[in-house]
């Protein structure tokens, strides 16, 4: 019976399909994943490569600098000037001097002092003479003496000398390096040298642990890229091999060197000039995971056989936590809206490209190709702001109009709503028509508000320009009569009529919003435009120069209302000296009031939430302590407040109002010996059966039963 099964074509398809339909996904899926992880682990090796190189090079820096503050005591020492070690009855002090300064770090082998035009160099064991030290002691020819003594002569900063630097036979300081420090060392005419023996264990000890397990070479190198030291762990590499690396970044890139595939990482040290390199054949990484491809067949194998009958059980136990995801992040979304909103109406969106797909996860999606900004503000916001905004912030979520969306999100530092405006058409009738339904919106209590509509721009990282020019509408209200809706549209270029002779009154508002609400890329846009119209002015010098400092007020006046001045620049800018000048200052001034304008706004929100969690803990004990009277308290929404205290508490209003209630509670049982019906009502709770209910499920323990554990 098998055999016919296996003859029959129903079953070979049905097999076929099987390994179709199951085993070449996964097949592709496993080669998948052992691709990416092989990648991956080849990144992490390279990184924590490179954060080894990183500790070597700041050790390294942490050594140089060391020795050149022993230098530079030296070369202040009353005891080790040239008199003093010269002279026969103080030498001896000056060389246990040096002894003292050779002890104080494990690093130096022996210290060498070497005044110039002198025949003797002193050291902490004596002193020598010149060619002594050099042809005796380091084994160096009359050559090497010659430009070694040149070196010197002419040294202006430490520089170091590998250990093969005299490369002799007779050397009696084999795997030395000589650390040479001109002294003094902050003035230009030197006059000695204080010459470090060091050992090149020292260094090596430093960098023995950059390649971990792996093979590879090791090679550290000065500013004129000349070899320092090197280590070769089983590495067939030599440093001219990189000549085709740019070795003179900090980064990691790849290499092939006689078809062999190496990662080379560099360390490029700024302060002492050195280079830290390693180069390690890339194929053995992965190689420590050599039984990887056999765990994903055997993973492989296991999925094809058991999936089918872990899935459906698999599902069911992982659902229970993705659920409880879904909640939180249902919670978090309206946060992460509104930031996506404010960011976008800021201008401070980092990756303009990424704008669509990171609103569309907060639930924002723009699905025609223009924009604008309503800004809605008014003395109704002041005055009932809580329930006003609240109200309309609701209907706002997400409106949909015909061949518009529109999407509100609250300005709590402005005290108003702004309303970001996606539509089809352009033109002026489509804008009315959302602008009468966006009253309709309102309730017949909501009188007074006023409207601001900014210009209507096709890319959506122009959005910040109709915010500000909204915003800068609403300086019209005073226009309408008292306590009717306004709107008032910015007006176009066509449109503007001149305040001062020259500029046009909208430039005026935008310049002065952009700079209030800290938007750089508005201001700098705006203030361009209103330079470039004064170039082109042709009126008397004096009468330009008047309207240059129309121009000052308008930055001086916004930087006064935030409080902010800086006589330094304010006295360079009413001293300029060209109009090109006048420019240039105006921009980084007006750079700078933009960043003091977000710190002032970033501090606000900073004082704010420590305010409201200070005014929840100071009144929780109140009865009628609430969302919606907390919030009409600091003239917020109850969707902000509400918001704002589950992304600092990671719980509900109520929730953190019966946490401070039930510790209060708890520490009174623990600490007094009121009747609980007392306590319980002392801190805002009035029905106590509930309570004590409540106390128990949370507690496991009723308030009495909890009284009397905490008394024994």
């Amino acid at each position: 019976m098998f055999r016919s099964f296996i003859k029959s074509k129903v079953f070979q398809r049905y097999v076929y399909s099987y390994l179709i339909i199951f085993f070449v996904p996964f097949i592709v899926m496993i080669l998948f994943i052992y691709h990416q992880t092989e990648q991956r682990w080849n990144v992490e090796i390279e990184q924590a490569n490179k954060n080894k190189l990183l500790q070597a090079s700041e050790q390294t820096y942490s050594r140089i600098k060391e020795m050149n503050q022993i230098a530079a005591r030296i070369t202040y020492d009353s005891d080790l000037t040239p008199y003093m070690v010269s002279h026969p009855y103080s030498s001896r002090d000056a060389i246990e001097k040096l002894g003292i300064y050779k002890s104080s770090t494990a690093i130096i082998d022996e210290i060498l002092l070497f005044y110039r035009d002198s025949q003797n160099m002193y050291s902490d064991r004596g002193y020598y003479s010149v060619d002594t030290m050099l042809k005796r002691v380091l084994g160096a020819d009359d050559a090497q003496k010659e430009r070694f003594l040149n070196l010197i002569k002419g040294l202006k900063t430490t520089t170091v000398l590998p250990a093969d630097y005299f490369g002799a036979a007779g050397n009696k300081r084999p795997g030395t390096m000589l650390f040479l420090c001109p002294i003094p060392p902050h003035d230009t005419n030197k006059h000695g040298t204080v010459i470090f023996f060091v050992k090149n264990d020292v260094f090596q000890n430093m960098i023995q642990g950059t390649l971990g397990d792996f093979e590879g070479n090791v090679y550290i190198t000065n500013a004129n890229n000349d070899m320092i030291l090197s280590r070769s762990k089983d590495g067939e590499l030599e440093f001219k091999d990189l000549d085709s690396v740019d070795l003179s970044v900090t980064g990691v890139s790849q290499a092939t060197v006689r078809h062999t595939k190496y990662s080379v990482v560099t360390v490029h040290s700024d302060e002492i000039g050195w280079t830290f390199v390693t180069a390690m054949p890339t194929a053995q990484f992965f190689k420590k995971a050599f039984h990887f491809p056999i765990l994903l067949l055997i993973i492989a194998v296991w999925l094809i056989l058991t999936g089918l009958i872990l899935a459906l059980f698999f599902a069911i136990r992982q659902y229970r936590p993705v659920n409880r995801m879904q909640e939180r992040m249902s919670v978090q979304k309206p946060y992460v809206r509104d930031q996506s909103l404010l960011k976008l109406l800021g201008g401070s969106w980092e990756d303009p490209d990424n704008i669509r797909e990171v609103c569309a996860m907060s639930g924002i999606v723009f699905p025609y190709p223009y924009f604008y900004v309503i800004y809605v503000s008014g003395d109704v916001m002041l005055s009932q702001e809580t329930k006003v905004r609240s109200a309309l912030l609701k209907k706002l979520e997400g409106w949909d109009l015909e061949e518009a969306v529109g999407f509100g999100v609250e300005l709590i530092h402005d005290h108003a709503v702004a309303v970001l405006i996606n539509c089809l058409a352009d033109d002026a009738e489509s804008v009315e028509n959302t602008v009468r339904s966006l009253r309709q919106q309102k309730t017949d209590s909501d009188r007074g508000l006023t409207m601001g509509v900014g210009g209507i721009y096709d890319d959506i990282t122009r959005v910040h320009n109709s915010y500000i020019e909204a915003s800068a509408a609403t300086d019209y209200k005073l226009a309408s009569s008292s306590g009717a809706d306004a709107v008032v549209y910015f007006k176009p270029a066509g449109d503007r009529v001149g305040t001062s002779g020259w500029y046009q009154s909208d430039l005026h508002l935008k310049l002065t919003q952009s700079l209030r609400k800290g938007n750089k890329q508005a201001a700098a846009e705006t203030l361009g435009t209103m330079m470039q119209d004064l170039k082109t002015l042709r009126v008397p010098i004096d009468m330009l120069r008047c309207y240059c400092f129309d121009i000052i007020n308008i930055v001086f006046r916004a930087a006064a209302s935030m409080d902010y001045a800086n006589a330094e620049w304010e006295e360079k800018i009413v001293n300029f000296t060209s109009i090109v000048d006048l420019e240039a200052q105006l921009y980084r001034w007006s750079d700078t009031i933009c960043r003091q304008a977000v710190q002032n706004k970033e501090m606000e929100t900073l004082q704010l939430s420590e305010q409201i969690v200070l005014y929840i803990q100071e009144h929780f004990r109140e009865g009628d302590c609430s969302l919606e009277g907390t919030a009409a308290h600091f003239k917020l929404s109850d969707s902000y407040l509400s918001r704002f205290i589950k992304e600092k508490t990671d719980i509900t209003f109520m929730q953190y109002l019966w946490e401070l209630r039930l510790d209060a509670v708890k520490k009174e049982l623990e600490l007094t010996d009121k009747p609980i019906r007392t306590i319980v009502q002392e801190v805002g709770y009035i029905d106590t059966p509930n309570f004590i209910r409540k106390f128990k499920k949370a507690v496991g323990l009723t308030p009495g039963e909890y009284r009397k554990q905490r008394a024994t």
